[in-house]
């Protein structure tokens, strides 16, 4: 009886602390953030947000969350895009939304010069290729011909 007792005290903990949290705001921890209709990785696109947009928690679900932005949409995002701490821009600071988010992640201006003192890594290759962009769809026909070929 001692062990239901505690089964049952402990899934209407676990039960509450999902529901204590919707309702509660977050805030978007990535430069663009893209709201889907689905936690599939090919569910169509509800909405993009950037980095420090607050949003308000529906429902999680392992290791993605239920959210509506700040226009009214929901969609599921991965929980790992979201912080609690508000993130504060400040019109003062002359910086980028990627140096922002960089930064924000403990990459700072001296870890930068320290990596180009090396010389072993092209920063302007990295730059081209982070303007690069593939549609869910090109991305989706390259995965079903590659697949054909592999059979």
């Amino acid at each position: 009886m001692k062990r239901k007792f505690i089964f049952f005290v402990f899934i209407m903990m676990s039960t509450m602390s999902v529901f204590a949290q919707a309702g509660a705001k977050r805030y978007v921890s990535v430069e663009h953030l893209k709201v889907k209709s689905g936690t599939g990785f090919f569910s169509s696109t509800v909405e993009t947000i950037v980095y420090g947009a607050e949003v308000v928690l529906l429902e999680e679900s392992g290791k993605y969350t239920k959210i509506q932005t700040a226009s009214g949409k929901t969609g599921w995002v991965s929980t790992n895009s979201l912080t609690k701490k508000k993130i504060i821009q400040n019109s003062n600071v002359n910086a980028s939304a990627d140096e922002i988010a960089l930064a924000g992640k403990g990459f700072t201006a001296e870890i930068e010069a320290e990596y180009k003192k090396s010389n072993t890594y092209n920063y302007a290759a990295v730059d081209t290729l982070e303007t690069k962009s593939i549609s869910n769809e090109e991305l989706r026909l390259f995965l079903e011909r590659r697949a054909l070929t592999i059979q």
